[in-house]
């Protein structure tokens, strides 16, 4: 695989809302193959899980609404597209026989996406779901005709795609048709600017999967980030890849993100040295604030988390526990306020720290050369809060500054240095960075 492609992949962003568990775990197949792509499904409590959904490429959220009352699905699919809001393409995955809440699911979906469009492709022609001039085909019998318009829960009494919607959502309906598929992208395109007036639902036939990457690519280039898809899963697969293809997507790596828990003088003075020669964004943690209640630790990891992401043009962007001498953190003080020991006072806030690094990576990994952190404890919070049990390591770049990549998991290659907050000379964070960025051209 050439580089251009694991870049690719590692641009893919989804998040998917089906309404049973086998749809979901069907999607995250389609995906979980491709390297680099960590492709997950959430369910139950999961959905509250903010974390994990932002740690990986591909997450599907399991609704399991295709049975419940039509006001009760649209309650809990609003929430998962809530939960996804983080995910640059947000997909409703429908049954592949449009059995279920169908309308009832775009309509709510498209109410937390107000701006975008629905576009409704029915089609899994590996497995015998073709549309063709807006009828859904099983096997070529009409679904209504099939084993899915007996279903003892929610029959398909119409085999109409726009039909089927139509019965829970009443809105204008688009549909391209089999014949205008036959023009390949550009002829859909074209087809698209002279007819569509924008209906908030398009609906297209599709016979192959030829037709599915070329309906992808044009919808792509017609509506840009504006759409919903609506499908079984390969619609939404292909036009993941059409927008990881988009030369106006960010491929190359440009920063450097670094997590500094050491507060000596040493790591102090290597802060400076490394903030007069690059042009450095270090956001600073309020280690009391971490330590005054559960909330007001989970409102200071996301003030950084979002203070940095802002800053996300910078060469180098992280977080430090202390900026300055008068930063020191009193640990001791801290442990006898709240009546625990100075190791937990330092558990939690590396626990923090690693939970703002593990955002920030599922943030921007496509971006960054490598990890650094500095203070001893930081490198195994981040890769306990990871999940990351293997580091391949390269060597070291100075004495007692380690150079591992990270093996499995979300963050699989991600490069990562590692040091005490005593050991090194003052420019010894630029050089680490300068060594990250070598190991990463020595790999493409």
């Amino acid at each position: 695989m050439n580089l251009r492609h694991k870049e690719m992949q590692a641009m893919i962003n989804v998040g998917i809302v089906a309404d049973d568990l086998t749809g979901a775990n069907t999607n995250c197949s389609l995906f979980a193959p491709l390297q680099g792509i960590s492709a997950i499904t959430v369910f139950g409590e999961g959905i509250k899980d903010r974390q994990i959904i932002q740690q990986h490429n591909v997450v599907a959220i399991s609704t399991n609404s295709r049975a419940l009352p039509v006001k009760q699905a649209k309650k809990i699919v609003a929430q998962a597209c809530q939960a996804l809001s983080d995910k640059r393409l947000l997909s409703k995955r429908v049954d592949s026989t449009l059995r279920g809440n169908i309308g009832a699911e775009i309509a709510a979906t498209l109410a937390v996406r107000e701006h975008h469009v629905a576009v409704v492709v029915a089609a899994y022609p590996v497995s015998g779901r073709i549309t063709r001039n807006g009828i859904l085909y099983i096997n070529n019998v009409p679904v209504a005709e099939t084993a899915a318009g007996l279903d003892v829960k929610m029959p398909v009494t119409d085999s109409g795609v726009a039909n089927i919607i139509h019965q829970q959502f009443d809105t204008p309906i688009f549909s391209v048709n089999i014949e205008q598929l036959n023009s390949r992208a550009d002829g859909i395109v074209k087809y698209l600017t002279d007819n569509y007036r924008n209906e908030k639902v398009v609906v297209f036939d599709a016979v192959t999967d030829g037709h599915l990457e070329e309906i992808a690519e044009a919808t792509y280039r017609f509506f840009k980030d504006k759409i919903i898809p609506v499908d079984p899963g390969p619609y939404t697969y292909h036009l993941a890849q059409a927008i990881a293809r988009d030369p106006q997507v960010k491929h190359q790596k440009q920063n450097y993100l670094l997590a500094i828990g050491s507060v000596s003088s040493t790591t102090l003075g290597q802060i400076a040295a490394l903030k007069s020669s690059r042009r450095c964004f270090l956001a600073k943690i309020d280690c009391r604030q971490l330590m005054a209640s559960i909330k007001a630790r989970k409102a200071e990891e996301l003030r950084v988390i979002e203070q940095v992401s802002a800053h996300q043009d910078y060469e180098v962007f992280g977080l430090v526990s202390a900026a300055s001498e008068q930063d020191l953190i009193p640990l001791a003080d801290i442990a006898k306020n709240h009546l625990c020991t100075v190791d937990e006072v330092s558990a939690i806030i590396n626990q923090s720290i690693a939970s703002i690094v593990c955002t920030l990576l599922s943030r921007f990994k496509h971006q960054i050369y490598g990890l650094y952190t500095s203070g001893g404890d930081i490198s195994e919070a981040i890769c306990q809060q990871a999940n990351i049990c293997a580091l391949q390591v390269n060597g070291a770049v100075l004495p007692q500054v380690l150079s591992s990549q990270i093996i499995g998991g979300p963050y699989h290659g991600v490069q990562m240095v590692s040091k005490g907050g005593l050991i090194g000379n003052q420019d010894v964070i630029t050089h680490c960075l300068d060594y990250i960025k070598r190991i990463n051209e020595e790999i493409s």
